[in-house]
């Protein structure tokens, strides 16, 4: 039976940074292809590629902008906005069902307490979850993580 509640807190615990890695790719195209694609995050060059191209970046960075040029073009620069994945949210999502059914499905005996306990473990984690998502940046994402542009000439 502790098995069990063990293997629920450590599952439950931190779901972006199970399911996520640290770097995130952002697509890049243009046309005409062959441009350079830049991603400064907070002034700091953080990856560069010559488009089509795939750019990581880690997900805990901010103020990241795109700059995409080639010779004879115009640059274009597309902000990348920073939020939340799907998979930080699944701490939210998940916990309080969990912690409800055992609440709900909690024997009425001994045990009574250690699935009470348990349950309000649970909840717990789900606080932790997203406390450790938000700290190493696993909760993370970047939009749009697909970028296709038109260069216009210089005229």
């Amino acid at each position: 039976m502790k098995k069990y509640w063990i293997a629920i807190l450590l599952l439950s615990t931190g779901c972006a940074t199970v399911l996520k890695r640290p770097g995130e790719p952002i697509a890049v195209d243009s046309k005409p292809a062959g441009a350079d694609a830049v991603i400064q995050c907070a002034g700091a060059v953080r990856a560069s590629g010559v488009t089509p191209t795939r750019i990581t970046i880690p997900r805990a960075s901010n103020g990241c902008v795109l700059s995409i040029s080639k010779q004879g073009y115009a640059t274009k620069v597309v902000p990348l906005e920073r939020g939340y994945n799907s998979a930080y949210w699944s701490n939210f999502a998940l916990l309080p069902g969990i912690t409800l059914a055992l609440f709900l499905d909690a024997p009425r005996s001994n045990e009574d307490r250690v699935a009470r306990a348990a349950a309000a473990a649970t909840g717990l984690s789900g606080v932790f979850g997203f406390v450790v998502d938000r700290n190493n940046g696993h909760g993370y994402r970047h939009f749009p993580d697909e970028i296709n542009e038109t260069l216009e000439p210089i005229k």
